[in-house]
């Protein structure tokens, strides 16, 4: 027995020596390599054995028979083909590049990440490292893109040697990156300039610009006049910078290859950007919503990264060879170019001034949707047993007050005087009447006290499990008292329910206007949990 445990030991010992070995000499990694390899082989192996099975069993022969003629039908809806063309394609260069493309992403996205910091700090820092950042981002991007685009024609070519041929091809991809945000910046500011114009022009005239439906007209019609134009210039933007990094042309001869592009598939590029764009934006207010700000950086890095990998795939699927000749002539209007960014350049300083100015307020403003979206995430539910409802409430809300028929929540996020917020639900004998009266009145100014400056308004009537209910604002000015002193304003929304005879009323106050204005989706998520119990 002692010879047997002692034979143990030895081997014990002998492999304790081993793969000490083994992981100083760093030979381990080849050791692991060769395991995965094997492991990976025995898998396609067994892989491929239970899939010849699947396909050849009755069940999949019968599967098929329902699916293949549903699918072919599928395909007839126009641009399904195309679709299922792209999926298709993104699936296969995910899966033979997947290697290149976690690299790129992982070393490009802490450069948002920064950014988010210095703009955290400071706007100046931000605006000196914005374009950095954005050139070193393209660098990776430019090597991904030139790296798959190579290993797809068959030509072997890394990662690394990538990164070299996109730095030493660099202007044109950088004369389009400042193109693409001066572009941009200025559609942005031609809307402002427009709007801010037009309400000018309407008080100018004495005209009440606030309630004009032409006013809004023009506005709204300006608005979407510019998003479509900006919407138009990325897909040409993008388009012209795979013509310039993968076909090596300057950016005159990127850009009209582009165009021309653009002008033979309008309709496609246009259809596939809209679908794109609108799954995009939903995903980056989700992710800002539910995980600000770390949400909001990593959504906006994932849609450049993810638009411009669509706008690859636009560019394999759709592209063809009648376009301009490739002929790297020199650019025409030079002239309107070099204004063009002077003027850019201009207006991005001047927009960096004013983001210094109100530097505060955005930081402010930042810190107010941290916080609300913080508090619709820590939403937990408090059951009234004795009176019968559930409401959701921040956690980090406190339990003020608790009687009979009365409870109140509490929460001050700024330490300040006019910071608070109280959340009250009060149950009170019908006033059958008051409340008809209330509930079949035009929404609007109801009541308006001259001495006392008070003043309500009803907003809207809504339902709660079929039961009627009236949402209406309460507002009391501050009165000076005979001692001198004047009391803070109060600010409330009240939401007003009834059930068997009893009125629910579920009110939130606030000493701040606009404490009031930066919760009111907060306010509505606590009011639409708000349920009867039995």
């Amino acid at each position: 027995m002692i010879k047997f445990f002692k034979a143990i030991g030895n081997f014990l010992y002998a492999c304790e020596e081993y793969f000490d070995f083994r992981i100083r000499t760093g030979k381990f990694v080849g050791d692991i390599k060769n395991l995965s390899d094997e492991s990976k082989e025995t898998s396609e192996k067994k892989s491929h054995i239970y899939l010849h099975r699947f396909i050849k069993s009755r069940f999949t022969r019968a599967l098929m028979s329902i699916i293949v003629p549903v699918y072919q039908k599928f395909l007839l809806i126009p641009f399904m083909r195309e679709g299922v063309d792209l999926i298709i394609d993104a699936a296969v260069l995910i899966k033979n590049h997947y290697v290149a493309i976690f690299i790129i992403f992982s070393i490009t996205l802490p450069s948002f990440i920064a950014l988010y910091y210095f703009f955290n700090n400071s706007p100046i820092p931000f605006s000196l490292w914005l374009f950095p950042v954005l050139l070193y981002n393209l660098v990776c991007f430019s090597a991904l893109y030139g790296f798959i685009n190579k290993n797809a024609k068959g030509e072997k070519k890394t990662l690394l040697s990538s990164f070299f041929s996109s730095l030493r091809s660099i202007a044109s991809p950088m004369t389009l990156l400042f193109a693409h945000v001066f572009t941009v910046i200025l559609l942005a500011i031609l809307f402002c300039i427009f709007a801010l114009f037009l309400s000018y022009f309407y008080d100018l005239i004495n005209a009440g610009w606030t309630d004009s439906f032409l006013y809004w007209y023009l506005v709204i019609f300006a608005l979407f006049a510019t998003m479509l134009s900006i919407f138009v210039f990325n897909i040409i933007f993008y388009q012209s910078y795979f013509f310039s990094i993968l076909d090596k042309n300057n950016f005159s001869l990127s850009f009209r290859k582009s165009s021309a592009l653009l002008e033979k598939h309008l309709i496609k590029f246009l259809f596939f950007s809209f679908v794109f764009n609108i799954f995009f934006f939903y995903a980056v207010y989700w992710a800002t919503i539910t995980y600000f700000p770390g949400g909001l950086v990593v959504s906006i890095f994932s849609f450049s990264f993810g638009g411009m990998f669509f706008h690859f795939l636009m560019r394999r699927k759709f592209l063809d060879v009648n376009l301009p000749p490739d002929q790297n002539t020199k650019p025409k209007n030079i002239f309107f170019i070099t204004s063009f960014f002077i003027v850019g350049f201009i207006t991005y300083v001047l927009i960096t001034a004013l983001t210094v100015r109100q530097y505060q307020d955005i930081i402010s403003f930042i810190d107010v949707i941290q916080k609300q979206s913080y508090a619709k995430q820590q939403l937990v539910p408090y059951v009234n047993i004795e009176d019968k409802y559930t409401i959701s409430y921040p956690r980090a809300w406190n339990l003020q007050e608790k009687k009979e028929n009365l409870i109140t929540f509490y929460k001050n996020y700024n330490e300040t005087i006019t910071g608070g917020i109280w959340l009250t639900i009060k149950i009170s004998p019908l006033a059958e009447a008051d409340f008809d009266k209330l509930y079949n009145i035009r929404p609007g100014i109801i009541q308006y006290d001259t001495l006392v400056k008070d003043l309500t308004t009803k907003i809207s009537t809504f339902s709660v499990q079929e039961h009627k209910g009236v949402k209406y604002t309460y507002f009391k000015a501050g009165i000076m008292d005979e001692e001198g002193n004047i009391p803070p304003n109060i600010y409330e929304i009240r939401y007003l329910i009834v059930k068997d005879n009893k009125e629910y009323e579920v009110a939130f106050k606030t000493l701040d206007k606009n404490v009031e204005g930066e919760n009111a989706e907060l306010f509505e998520s606590i009011i639409k949990s708000f349920r009867f119990t039995k």
